[in-house]
């Protein structure tokens, strides 16, 4: 595996986001290595929980400055398919029949902290730190708001999603994006944990549970993140997110239209 890392500690197996010199940022090949590293899991009948982390200081940044840039230059359908393998990711661990858990470490940013917020328990250390600063490159947080209004509410995801200001992780904690915060050096026993308490319990009522909970969600899944993915796709065809890029990488302020 060239961009993920995947250990078995029974009864957990470890998903590790291993691109630390780009902050573990999201990429088309680390999602596909994804999708393929759940299939692998699911089949494991001595797993009976995911703890997905990252190497180095980060969990992850969202999406790459390469991908960044690649997306300015696509069209509006091949947008729609780009954002789709996301969109399978996010919805594929928010129903994996088997618990997840974010280990957090560093920051999680834009998708990163979509791809926590989509887990079913989210444990975050002392120097962790979340955001979604799309709306800072003219772009919009789409697909993530889907599962932040559901969590935290219109209001604070109106804050958070306009403002793109991070939150520490006491602060995330208390507005219910993270469910314990503990010292740096204890966050993957603490994971561990949470794993051995769930691995006690039925593996097919835990998965019924959780899919369950999904079902009772104010609006259907499929139909808020059709509406997430055109808004994503809208949002990658605009001057602004162009622009947004652009005076990011020429480190300048943007400039955006009237």
């Amino acid at each position: 595996m060239k961009y993920l890392q995947l250990k078995l500690v029974p009864p957990s197996a470890v998903i590790t986001l291993n691109r630390p010199k780009v902050r573990n940022a999201f990429s088309a090949p680390l999602i596909e290595e994804f999708q393929r590293i759940l299939s692998e899991i699911e089949r494991e009948q001595e797993t009976s929980s995911v703890i997905v982390t990252g190497s180095g200081s980060s969990f992850c940044s969202g999406a790459d400055l390469a991908d960044l840039i690649r997306m300015t230059s696509l069209s509006a359908e091949e947008a729609r398919r780009d954002t789709l393998v996301l969109v399978d990711l996010l919805r594929r661990l928010y129903q994996f029949p088997k618990p997840v858990i974010a280990a957090v470490k560093g920051p999680a940013l834009a998708g990163g902290w979509g791809l926590a917020s989509v887990c079913d328990f989210v444990l975050a250390s002392e120097a962790s730190s979340f955001g979604f600063p799309e709306v800072k490159v003219g772009f919009v947080p789409a697909l993530v708001s889907v599962f932040l209004i559901q969590q935290v509410g219109e209001r604070r995801a109106r804050d958070l999603l306009l403002t793109g200001r991070l939150l520490s992780p006491l602060d995330a904690r208390d507005v219910g994006l993270v469910n314990k915060v503990v010292p740096p050096g204890d966050l993957m026993s603490q994971a561990y944990r949470v794993a051995e308490v769930v691995a006690k319990h039925n593996a097919g009522a835990v998965a019924w549970t959780k899919h369950l909970l999904g079902q009772l969600r104010g609006v259907g899944l499929e139909e808020a993140l059709a509406l997430a993915a055109q808004w994503n796709v809208v949002a990658r065809n605009t001057e602004d997110f162009k622009e947004g890029v652009d005076s990011f990488l020429e480190k300048r302020p943007p400039v955006w239209r009237k």
